[in-house]
């Protein structure tokens, strides 16, 4: 017996037994603080310095922070009497998103009014999730330098910092309550995993769809009843009643996730839910094309499960219930779904890191007992140092410190910078003002409202801020135009921007007489060309995008020979682009180019066969 004993065990992970799983104080050691411990709080602190000050300096620097704009300012006209009101969408904003965990950032909102108390407490939870991560990792493998490795794994996996550099959003608060939920899940403790399972709902409307699939892993795999059908139930109901009920109320009786979700980013599976479902399992082989096909939809993947060597996948079962969750971000024909620094991910990485630490639990278990520990160790350092040169070429990265975004066009350094300054001191502070999207986040805190460009024609505020260099102006010029020449007059200009006034609170003409619009109008036109083409020389692999906006500013020009110039280059790049062969063929036949055209037109039928409009061209010709 005493042999037995004082024998070395070996050194393996090993699973928790019941009477450790039951008790909370396993999570601490008597060296509270200890060395691994500090090292990961000290990888927190300088997260959250970094990735504040990125989404900061590019607030100050007029870039991209739309949605952080429409967040702040309904909290600054709650705390006006107004409810969480956003006059850019003229509209409540649980009309598009029910977040009721504003009123938590409302209660640092009110102490610290500033757009920036935003920035800073995103990235403050995310970072923070990094704690009960690593408590995690450490109540499963058993080795606090392997939760302290697996913490820093998460703070630079490039998904996790994307999200906060590009602007703000209440769901990817979301982060935080779920790795509690899963902590508090191994430790058995039911009044904290309700407590974060309604914690997580609150975070956003459609986290009842992540809910209700955990349910499916606790009751299937973890054979938990009670948690998995409650989970089940409660997700899903939560899911219905918010997005059938209470957003259709703000809406008016709109459907938003069905009539403006589904119909403008899934457009090629279907305009409803129910058609979507059926395209994709009654075509999987078009599905999968769908996804595989497309590079920046595989990079993506790549980018969730690549750092870890695919070790998630051991613990399949977890990752087949986020399935549906990938396929609706990969599915999606909008970009932003598939990107990494988009929050459409965030509720996606505390799975994926709770697979993963699972998964190294299991591939403990296979690897030889002495030696599993350290061999371990060295998987999880070779698993971040793979993360820091994946983070490095990721568009994180890019988006980060590369200064580069698809929507902007170009910084506000130096002339530019001063220019907007100098006008903002022109904009009455009461009055109501219709700005582009680019400028919008610097005019929030307006009581007579603030309205986006793409409402100018149903709306007639007092004044108008327009950055002709926005790529986000609305497209349809000529009407754009006709709509500021009836109702205002140019009182200041500089920088290509624009600031107008209607001609009701006006004594003079303003600096540009009726005769010279034509010249304005070609003026912001040239302005979108020269952004469009910096975009195109930024990223080429949105050529078709760019060029074909190009194309459009310089039919309203009138200049074909730089719209044929772009279509060309189109087909540079895709050569069975079929609209591009269907334009240039319209283009040479406008000319009295038949020969020209009748070839652009073969080549349509030649990739589509069965292409109505070309047959109805080249019958044209014939006759």
């Amino acid at each position: 017996m005493r042999a037995n004993r004082n024998r070395r065990k070996p050194d393996r992970l090993s699973p928790v037994s019941r009477s450790e799983a039951s008790t909370p104080g396993i999570l601490f050691s008597r060296k509270i603080f200890s060395k691994p411990l500090l090292l990961l709080c000290g990888a927190i602190v300088i997260f959250v310095i970094i990735f504040s000050a990125v989404p900061i300096y590019k607030y100050a620097h007029y870039v991209d922070c739309e949605d952080a704009a429409v967040y702040e300012g309904s909290l600054w006209h709650f705390l006006q009497g107004r409810g969480f009101w956003t006059q850019s969408a003229d509209q409540n904003m649980f009309a598009q998103h029910f977040e009721a965990i504003a009123v938590v950032y409302l209660a640092f909102y009110y102490i610290f009014t500033s757009i920036h108390t935003l920035f800073i407490l995103q990235t403050l939870f995310a970072a923070l999730a990094a704690i009960p991560l690593y408590y995690l990792a450490r109540r499963i493998l058993h080795d606090e330098v392997l939760a302290c490795l697996v913490g820093i794994c998460y703070l630079i996996f490039p998904a996790t910092s994307g999200f906060c550099v590009n602007g703000f959003h209440y769901g990817v608060t979301a982060i935080i309550f779920l790795v509690l939920l899963f902590l508090f899940y191994e430790l058995k403790s039911t009044k904290g995993f309700y407590l974060c399972l309604a914690c997580i709902l609150l975070c956003k409307e459609d986290h009842g769809i992540l809910v209700a699939l955990l349910g499916l892993y606790f009751l299937l795999y973890r054979k938990d009843w009670q948690k998995g059908i409650l989970c089940i139930l409660l997700g899903l109901s939560w899911f219905i009643v918010i997005t059938k009920v209470v957003m259709i109320k703000y809406l008016g009786g709109i459907d938003f996730i069905n009539d403006v979700v589904l119909l403008n980013r899934y457009s090629t599976l279907g305009g409803s839910l129910s058609s979507i479902v059926k395209n994709t399992f009654l075509h999987p082989v078009d599905t999968f094309g769908f996804v595989a096909g497309n590079p920046q939809k595989m990079k993506y993947i790549m980018y969730l499960f690549g750092p870890h060597f695919l070790i998630p996948l051991l613990h399949w079962p977890l990752i087949v219930a986020i399935l549906p969750l990938i396929a609706q971000n990969t599915l999606a024909d909008f970009t932003g779904q598939f990107s990494l620094i988009k929050h459409y991910t965030a509720t996606m990485i505390p799975v994926i890191f709770y697979a993963y630490i699972m998964g190294l639990r299991k591939l403990g278990g296979w690897l030889p007992p002495r030696k599993s520990r350290q061999m371990l160790r060295g998987i999880v350092l070779a698993s971040l140092a793979v993360t820091a040169v994946m983070f490095y070429y990721s568009e994180t990265f890019d988006y980060s410190f590369r200064d580069k975004s698809l929507l902007q066009t170009k910084e506000f350094h130096g002339t530019r910078l001063k220019a907007i300054k100098e006008i903002e001191e022109l904009v009455p502070p009461e009055d109501s003002l219709l700005v582009s999207r680019s400028l919008e986040p610097h005019f929030t805190h307006r009581s007579e409202g603030v309205f986006a460009m793409k409402k100018y024609n149903n709306i007639e505020p007092k004044y108008l801020l327009l950055d002709a260099e926005c790529v986000d102006v609305p497209i349809r010029y000529p009407d754009l135009l006709k709509f500021i020449q009836r109702n205002y007059n140019l009182v200041h200009e500089k920088e290509n921007i624009f600031f107008f006034a209607s001609k009701g609170n006006i004594s003079s003409e303003g600096l540009y007489p009726k005769v010279a619009w034509d010249d304005l109008r070609q003026k912001i036109l040239l302005a979108q060309i020269i952004a469009y083409q910096k975009l195109v020389a930024d990223y080429p692999k949105q050529y078709l995008i760019f060029r074909n906006k190009l194309a459009e500013f310089y039919m309203y020009l009138n200049d074909m020979s730089s719209v044929v110039l772009q279509w060309q280059l189109i087909l540079q790049e895709d050569p069975l682009n079929v609209p591009t062969h269907l334009n240039l063929g319209l283009a040479a036949f406008r000319t009295g180019n038949v020969k020209t055209a009748r070839k652009y037109w073969k080549n349509v039928l030649a990739i589509e066969p069965k292409h109505q409009g070309a047959k109805e061209m080249l019958e044209q010709i014939r006759d």
